[in-house]
Order: structure tokens, then C-alpha cells, then sequence
């Protein structure tokens, strides 16, 4: 039932309920008021000046409590529900008087909304099915009517239903009467004044009550103690279960869903879901419980299970059917006994609220927004009041890598608070050599030359020139590269020998060294790719073969003066 104002059939109902919804990254909010909010995906949400004020975490639902009015946006759509004067409607949850005293339908009712600490915050629901189990302890009540009184009562699952554009009131019912159990359903049309059901269609026959047109349908059913009831939709359909078994199915005008919201339709009634203990019916509307005790729990479909409502009174106000009695909580389930009826919140369990101020309230801890700073952008977390430890990793975004200064930074966390760490940046050069690109990372700032360009590979050294260049970016660097082979020739004694050759071969161009007196040669070329190398070194040294001559042409002397004076 989105943006539908109620209708108010009489001067009492002056506190109309409405409730609005929207969809959008843009949200002008009140301040002090309360919005409920879903959305998908991480969502980040900014005040007027663009600074971050609350963080939405995965997809969720959550509550909107601005501490001041304004401007808001959200990095992703928010589903948002604002509803005005939520105090009026909690206002109406008291009993009523009757001839047999106060009465109230009673058991487990779900209005949409929770007050917690003076607070009241909207709670909706949309879904597909709801479902009321009782137990029954020897329960016996009586229901009045101005001709007497009858050993009855009736335990009702009402929910209410939106199909086709219209609002539409389903009741599953357990009466009994006398000793006799019998199943009911009805279907109402709310949106209007009048209920009038025409597309309707079921098992059951339509009736009139006044000038309501109303659904119905009865089966009898053995005796109980205890039983689960069912409203579930199915596209166009209404299913009225009992213990998981179909006993109806109802046909409305169009795709039909259970909504539970803090406002009121066309009749001044809260659009809510109750499970409630209650007179036997129209004819029989107050039930006086008089000893033993019905245990009800209420429960809706969350997507993947059913559980019990974020929040629950255990009072109704949609149905007409009364009881004389009490109903205290049990868990999350209401005992209903002989009492008197008094209104008490039976639970509320309220997600996450965010104060658009950089604090959050979440099952009753109060969390403040971190906002660490990083290179790349902000990163978000909340945290717990005390001290947090959080690790600074290296950044890499692009061609620069940001290393921090310290590994981690300490804090004593008090309020919100914004940490901006230092980072020392460096960049990425990317050098064209001959060998194929080269990739080095350089501290921001700082110039580099022939010797940062320049490495060694397989013994041949490429000098690259490129001018000085100060790196305060990424960049792309194509040095001119001379290859130099140089070094010391050496013989098979490891003693420097001369006169032997060094090649360097260059693409299409060589050149050759002669080593000289202490081995050493030197031999460049131009690179553009990768070069080749060779010496080609004489295995035995001048120094070792001039004295090994020497020495070899003294014996040889002297064996020739022994062979001539022999002679």
C-alpha cells in the first residue's frame, strides 16, 4: 500500500497514518524524524557537503535517523519508507470498553513499527506468507452476546493483502463452539469504504454484512490442542493453510503480497498482521477467558525461513472480535490467560540505526565512523569505542605504488575520526632496452640517469643515455644504449694475455679489441637489440711462452756446444 493517504470515514480518525516510499541516491531528510531504508549492495551515504556519514554494509535493511535535516546522498539507491506521526497509531494500542469489561483482541500483533528507549522507528514488511501457531492448555472462554453467552471463542490469523492496485483484509480462523472446532476464512476488500469482491473468487461464497461484501468459507475440523495457521500468496493467489494443508485458495484481481505497514487504510485500521484471541464472531464479538491458557507465535516469511517480526505487541487492532484478558510474553510468544488486558510491547529487535553524523547504533552498541584515507580513494569502517589497530597495506593503482611509512597505525577510538597516513608514492618507469622492456619502480621525485638505465647481460654492459629525468609520474622512457664488452683476457694459468681478440656483434654491426700488455680490452657498439659477445684468447700468455722460449733456446744451445766439442 505505497503513497496511499487514508481515508477517514469519521472525525476521530484525525491522525491518518501516511507512509511514502521512494527509490533514489538522492534523499531529503528530516531531521529527528526515522526512515527505514534497504539496499544492495555496499552503500556509502554524504551529507550536503560531500563528506561520508554512514557506511551500508553488503545489502541490508536499516533505520535513517538524521541528527540534522537536509540533503543526503547515497553512492547506491536507497529503498527508503518515511511514515509521519508513528506516536498516534502506537496511541490507539488500548483496550476498549465492553459490558463484560475492557477487552482487546489479544495475543501477537506485528503494526510495522517498534518504540525502543521513548523512540519510534518504522519497521514494514513485504513478503509471501505469514503463518500463526497456538497451543492450547485447557483453555476455556465464553463469548457474549446481548442474548447471552456461549462456551466459544475463536483464535484468528489476519493479514492484510495488496493484489491489483487494491488492499485487501485475509483472515484464517480456528473457532470453536460447544465442543466443535470449524476452520474460517474471509477475504475483506480495504480499499475503500465499502468492501466490495468483484474478480474474487475460491472454494467458499461471498456474503454481505451491512454494506460489505465479504469472502468466506468453513470446514470442520477434529478436535485440537494445537495448530499452525497459513496465509501464503502464489502470484494472483491466497492459500488459507492449516498445518502446512491447503484448505482454500482465494483468487484476487492481480499479483498478490502480505505488507505490514505503520500507516492505516481506507477504514482508519493499521495494515498490520495479528494472530489474536478473540470473540467467537460478528454475532458473538467478546470472549471472556476464564481459565487454562492459548500460547500464540507469530511468524513471517524472510525469504529462506520463517521468523518472528522485528518487533510485536501483544495487542491487535484490525479485528472486532474481543477477548476479556490477559496477554504476557513468553519468549517470542504471548500467553494468552485470564487477565485483563493491558498494551505491552512484547519485543523489538531493531536493525542497525545510522545518525547521518558518522555514528551508528547497532544491537545497542554505538559504533563511529573511521575514515582512512588512502592514495587510491577513502576506505570506510565502523568501529567500537577503545583502541583499534588497523594495518596500512601497499597500494598499487595503476603506475604508482604508495608504500606507507609504518606498517600499521594505532588509535583510541572516542567519536568519528578521519586518518590520513602518510605514503610515500613511487612510480612506474617503463625503459625500452635491447634486451625488451625493463620495469623499475623510482621514489617520486627522484632523477635518474645513465646508471639507473643502464644493466649488465651476459658480460656485455648496455649503457643507456636518456638525459636526466626526474620521475614524478609513470613513464616511458627510450634511452639510446651503447653495448660495451670490456674486461681482462687471461691464459690457462690465469696470468694476462695479450694480444688476444674481443668481438661484439651488434645486429648487422661488429667490432674487435686487441687486448694490450696487461690483457685488458675494450670494444662498443650502438644497440638496438640484444648483442653477442666473444674473446677469443691465446690459451698460453706472451709472458709464459717468452720464457718458456728462452729457456728452451739455452738448451738447446748448450746441447749443441756438448755435441760440437764431443765432436
Amino acid at each position: 500500500m505505497r503513497l496511499i493517504v487514508a481515508l477517514l470515514l469519521a472525525a476521530p480518525l484525525v491522525y491518518a497514518q501516511l507512509c511514502i516510499a521512494q527509490t533514489s541516491s538522492s534523499l531529503e531528510l528530516e531531521g529527528g524524524a526515522a526512515y527505514y531504508v534497504q539496499w544492495r549492495g555496499n552503500a556509502v551515504v554524504y551529507n550536503s557537503s560531500g563528506a561520508p556519514v554512514a557506511l551500508l554494509g553488503g545489502s541490508g535493511r536499516g533505520l535513517l535517523a538524521p541528527a540534522l535535516g537536509g540533503l543526503y546522498a547515497s553512492s547506491t539507491p536507497l529503498d527508503a519508507v518515511s511514515c509521519v506521526h508513528l506516536e498516534l497509531l502506537a496511541g490507539r494500542l488500548k483496550p476498549k470498553p465492553t459490558a463484560w469489561g475492557p477487552s482487546a483482541p489479544l495475543g501477537v500483533a506485528y503494526y510495522g513499527f517498534a518504540e525502543v528507549d521513548g523512540g519510534l522507528y518504522p519497521l514494514p514488511y513485504v513478503g509471501e506468507s505469514a503463518k500463526g501457531c497456538f497451543s492450547l492448555g485447557g483453555l476455556a472462554a465464553y463469548s457474549y452476546s446481548p442474548l447471552g453467552r456461549r462456551e466459544a471463542y475463536s483464535i484468528q490469523l489476519n493479514a492484510y493483502v495488496e493484489a491489483g492496485g487494491g488492499l485487501y483484509w485475509v483472515q484464517a480462523l480456528v473457532r470453536y463452539r460447544d465442543g466443535a472446532y470449524e476452520f474460517l476464512d474471509n477475504v475483506w476488500n480495504m480499499t475503500g469504504p465499502v468492501s466490495s469482491l468483484a474478480g474474487i473468487a475460491g472454494f467458499g461464497s461471498t456474503a454481505f454484512l451491512g454494506s460489505d461484501e465479504y469472502y468466506f468459507y468453513v470446514e470442520e475440523l477434529p478436535p485440537l490442542k494445537a495448530a499452525c495457521l497459513e496465509v501464503r500468496t502464489v502470484g494472483r493467489y491466497v492459500y488459507l493453510a492449516l498445518n502446512g494443508t491447503p484448505i482454500d485458495r482465494v483468487e484476487l484481481p492481480g499479483p498478490a503480497r502480505i505488507v505490514v505497514e505503520p500507516q492505516v487504510n481506507a477504514r482508519g485500521l493499521p495494515i498490520d498482521l495479528e494472530l489474536v484471541v478473540g470473540g467467537y464472531g460478528a454475532d458473538m464479538p467478546v470472549a471472556e477467558v476464564l481459565n487454562g491458557s492459548a500460547e500464540l507465535t507469530l511468524y513471517i516469511w524472510n525469504g529462506t525461513t520463517y521468523a518472528a517480526p522485528p518487533a510485536a505487541w501483544n495487542m491487535g487492532l484490525s479485528t472486532q472480535e474481543s477477548a476479556v484478558a490477559s496477554a504476557q510474553p513468553s519468549g517470542r510468544s504471548a500467553v494468552v490467560e485470564s487477565g485483563a488486558p493491558r498494551p505491552l510491547q512484547l519485543w523489538a529487535d531493531l536493525p542497525c540505526i545510522y545518525f547521518l553524523n558518522g555514528t551508528a547504533q547497532c544491537g545497542g552498541e554505538r559504533l563511529y565512523l573511521v575514515e582512512l584515507k588512502l592514495p587510491n580513494g577513502t576506505s570506510l569502517l565502523w568501529a567500537e569505542p577503545g583502541p583499534l589497530r588497523l594495518a596500512l597495506p601497499s597500494i598499487r593503482s595503476g603506475g604508482a605504488l604508495y608504500i606507507s611509512a609504518e606498517p600499521a597505525v594505532s588509535l583510541e577510538i572516542t567519536g568519528p575520526v578521519v586518518v590520513a597516513p602518510p605514503y610515500r608514492a613511487m612510480y612506474l618507469v617503463n625503459v625500452s632496452t635491447p634486451l625488451g622492456p625493463r620495469a623499475l619502480w623510482v621514489p617520486n621525485g627522484t632523477a635518474i640517469g645513465p646508471a639507473d638505465l643502464s644493466f649488465l647481460h651476459d658480460g656485455v654492459l648496455y649503457l643507456g643515455e636518456a638525459g636526466e629525468v626526474v620521475v614524478d609520474r609513470p613513464l616511458e622512457i627510450r634511452p639510446e644504449y651503447i653495448a660495451i664488452y670490456n674486461g681482462t683476457a687471461r691464459d690457462l694459468f690465469g696470468l694476462p694475455s695479450p694480444l688476444s681478440v674481443a668481438s661484439l656483434t651488434c645486429g648487422g654491426r661488429s667490432a674487435y679489441a686487441l687486448a694490450g700488455p696487461t690483457g685488458g680490452f675494450s670494444v662498443a657498439v650502438p644497440a638496438t637489440s640484444l648483442c653477442s659477445a666473444r674473446l677469443y684468447a691465446i690459451p698460453i700468455s706472451v709472458y709464459v711462452a717468452l720464457p718458456l722460449l728462452l729457456i728452451f733456446l739455452k738448451s738447446v744451445r748448450r746441447r749443441n756446444l756438448y755435441k760440437s766439442r764431443q765432436s
